[in-house]
């Protein structure tokens, strides 16, 4: 792929959307960008599924980011944050902070300049028993919202609120050392995306900006940002069509 993309103006999100279902011919050229260390932890794998899609992610990830950057996919150097968080190494950090996510089928790659970032997407399961799972993971006033809702309604404001904290939580780089009862997210219908308090910093609700993203049916999928009014341009890689606009 000889792609080149210009870097993300200042204020605009680049969200870039892919499958990890891919035929055994890209998958081998996809393990050809991996580092060393991508292709050990490839090869621990015994599920072939769970490597294959191991291999689809971070190659296309690679891809993705190299294209910014005018650099050989299998050239990209990453570092990794006391949490486990990966960014690109060197001179290639001051120039894109990224995120990536990955559920079933799909993944949600997340690109800006400068400030962190976070994405989440879930493929929604449905049947799950949402009232008690809100009560084991949810804040207390999450779950009370959640609570309120009639039952058919609950799946959504679950997924809704799941990918929202989820979001908020990569883009901090903390992973659960900042417990998920410690803040709240919106999540009724009509209500806009905002992280609405956090207990262990108040000052965060002003910071972070919340975003609905728009993915394919069976997923539900939001952002993180510290952009106060983001342009979110989604795009899908391999390409298929122009990106377009949300927000």
């Amino acid at each position: 792929m000889n792609c080149r993309f210009a870097l993300p103006p200042q204020g605009t999100v680049h969200l870039w959307l892919y499958s990890l279902t891919v035929s055994p011919g890209r998958i081998e050229i996809l393990h050809g960008h991996l580092s060393g260390e991508e292709c050990s932890r490839a090869d621990r794998m015994r599920i072939a599924a769970c490597r294959d899609r191991f291999v689809a992610a971070r190659g296309q990830l690679r891809e993705v980011l190299a294209a910014y950057l005018t650099s050989p996919p299998d050239s990209l150097e990453f570092t990794y944050g006391p949490h486990g968080k990966p960014s690109l190494a060197g001179e290639a950090e001051a120039k894109l902070c990224f995120n990536l996510s990955h559920s079933g089928d799909l993944a949600l790659l997340a690109i800006n300049r400068e400030y962190p970032i976070g994405v989440d997407i879930e493929r929604v399961k449905p049947g799950r028993p949402y009232q008690r799972l809100s009560e084991r993971f949810f804040s207390g006033q999450e779950s009370s919202m959640l609570c309120s809702l009639p039952p058919e309604e609950q799946e959504t404001a679950f997924y809704v609120c799941w990918t929202r904290k989820e979001a908020y939580l990569k883009a901090i780089g903390t992973g659960l050392a900042t417990p998920l009862n410690a803040f709240s997210v919106s999540l009724l219908p009509g209500d806009p995306p905002a992280l609405i308090s956090q207990s262990l910093d108040p000052s965060e609700t002003g910071r972070w900006n919340i975003a609905e993203i728009h993915v394919p049916g069976g997923y539900r999928a939001a952002l993180a940002t510290l952009f106060k009014e983001p342009s979110v341009v989604i795009r899908e890689w391999p390409i298929a069509h122009a990106g377009y606009n949300r927000g």
